[in-house]
């Protein structure tokens, strides 16, 4: 093999090393955003929790989704369906992330919170808009799982 021939070589290797190394390097930083904006999603719809504590996990008393009332009041349904929207498009982005155990299960704590209206005949007559991997999973969560405490 003359001198060229091993420089050609060599060049080569490196370039194809440089490749592997900016492939992984991409990878990784497309994790990392995925964490970052999904952890912000998240964070977003916390504030929401916070503004609203009365619609984290209202009891079934309180929700009539035959009447469309929540506490007895038409606007407040309405507010409630808003926050409860503003969770599932959260969860929706976040699951279209990753679907890793953690957030799954953090999702579960969450949908069980509002099992009354997310199994509800009401919910399910107006919600067409997920895509259907979320769909089925929010579907599995609310209707074949028991609570995500067990």
């Amino acid at each position: 093999m003359t001198a060229q021939e091993i420089t050609t070589l060599g060049l080569l290797i490196i370039a194809a090393l440089a490749l592997i190394l900016n492939f992984w390097q991409a990878r990784t930083n497309i994790a990392n955003q995925t964490l970052i904006t999904a952890n912000s999603v998240f964070a977003q719809y916390l504030q929401e929790a916070v503004k609203y504590p009365n619609f984290v996990n209202p009891s079934k008393e309180v929700i009539d989704c035959d009447s469309q009332k929540f506490s007895g009041s038409h606007d407040e349904f309405l507010r409630y369906e808003f926050f409860v929207d503003t969770m599932l498009t959260s969860f929706e982005l976040i699951f279209h992330f990753g679907r890793t155990n953690d957030w799954k299960h953090e999702m579960m704590i969450h949908f069980e919170g509002h099992r009354i209206y997310l199994s509800s005949n009401y919910f399910w007559r107006y919600e067409r808009a997920f895509e259907p991997a979320f769909a089925s999973f929010l579907k599995w969560c609310v209707f074949e799982h028991g609570s995500a405490a067990e």
